[in-house]
């Protein structure tokens, strides 16, 4: 297997080291290496603007005096402005050949314009790392494959011809895109290195979450506080409203709500009467990444991770459930410690039983964001199962 080899720029040293560190112990199909920069006085990656072919010709010659391979990817981080004369750009972040390009194999990363406030607002150590992660597989899957960039929408493979987009990348962990997208997931299989890729992003994507998730979770998050702040306006609004509907009607309401009130407990004793409860839209939000929400109460909660909608909490073992996607085909269901998991790519349609009430969740995509649409009192249309059918007894 090809070897991976960073060359680190003094700021961001230390985060190399612990990524380069971290990659080893969380995977085997490619062995990473720090190095430091040559000695050497001449060298383009010490001027304050370089043309990325210039850098990547250094790279290669670095790579043969070393005796690399050419099948190995060099990496090199530049404090300086990046650019490609011939195509008209002036402040690339990233730049790179393929295996079977001039210069194979190697990359160059401009620390120029790329802070911290852009690769992640949520300052933190772990996801600097989380950030240069993201950054060498980037650089490894231009070198490794065929694969073309596309539009933003949180894939590996984004174009990022507007660098704070590159915040997509990190929100969607290590994803690569579905067959309803640009189907990178497929596509980057068929590559010789594809699968070792996949296992990497994978390992990543496993090893790094309890320490981001705890990261993130000490963070305010930004659209929670715009729910709250949404529902109390709300609140507010209904409030008021009720207020000038008593100044107006006064006891008149208070009577037609008594008489209301008598007619409903009359019809209870009608045994051919009946009473029809429509489905009520309780909550539509933008659904944030890597927190619980909870849903209904305390006992239930919703979160969305990385690639799957998980459905989880104290009460799962309650809750009868079924999912499909958006086109209308099966949903598989997968579970284990309280959680449930489903392909979010899939856009999943979940219908659930909890507590006698039977709701409903619609998830929707965006190119920024998730939306997730929950209703209560629905008609099911889906066959639901118990919880425990999907996990195993003992872990609930």
């Amino acid at each position: 297997m090809p070897n991976v080899i960073i060359i680190p720029d003094p700021q961001v040293h230390k985060v190399c080291q612990d990524a380069v560190n971290f990659a080893n112990n969380s995977q085997s199909d490619f062995i990473f290496y720090l190095i430091p920069p040559l000695k050497d006085n001449n060298s383009p990656l010490l001027n304050e603007t370089i043309d990325f072919s210039v850098a990547l010709s250094y790279l290669d010659k670095i790579k043969k005096e070393q005796n690399y391979n050419d099948e190995d990817f060099i990496l090199s981080f530049y404090n300086g402005i990046l650019s490609a004369e011939e195509n008209g750009y002036s402040n690339l972040f990233l730049a790179g050949a393929r295996y079977d390009e001039d210069y194979p194999c190697t990359g160059i990363i401009s620390l120029k314009y790329l802070g911290w406030s852009v690769l992640e607002e949520k300052y933190n150590y772990e996801l600097q790392k989380h950030s240069i992660l993201h950054l060498i597989v980037c650089g490894m899957i231009g070198s490794y494959t065929q694969l073309d960039p596309h539009r933003d929408i949180g894939c590996l493979l984004d174009q990022n011809m507007i660098l704070s987009n590159f915040n997509l990348k990190l929100q969607r962990g290590y994803y690569l895109c579905s067959k309803t997208e640009f189907n990178c997931y497929n596509n980057i299989k068929k590559e010789k290195y594809g699968n070792s890729i996949l296992r990497l992003c994978d390992s990543f994507k496993t090893g790094i979450n309890n320490k981001l998730e705890s990261s993130i979770s000490t963070v305010p998050n930004l659209t929670k506080k715009k729910l709250k702040l949404e529902l109390s306006h709300k609140l507010t609004l209904i409030s008021i409203g009720l207020a000038i509907i008593v100044i107006l009607f006064g006891n008149n309401m208070c009577e037609r709500f008594i008489q209301y009130k008598e007619k409903i407990n009359n019809s209870k004793a009608d045994k051919n009467s009946s009473v029809t409860i429509k489905p009520k839209t309780i909550i539509n939000f933008e659904l944030p990444y890597l927190e619980n929400v909870p849903i209904i109460d305390k006992g239930i909660f919703i979160k969305y991770y990385y690639n799957d909608l998980v459905f989880g909490g104290a009460n799962i073992n309650s809750v009868s459930i079924c999912a499909r996607t958006s086109k209308g085909e099966k949903l598989d269901i997968n579970g284990s410690n309280y959680e449930l998991s489903m392909d979010i790519t899939e856009e999943p349609y979940v219908e659930f039983e909890y507590k006698g009430i039977t709701y409903s969740i619609e998830i929707s995509r965006h190119p920024f964001s998730v939306n997730c649409i929950i209703k209560k009192n629905i008609t099911p249309t889906l066959a639901l199962k118990e919880a425990k059918t999907f996990v195993d007894l003992k872990e609930l």
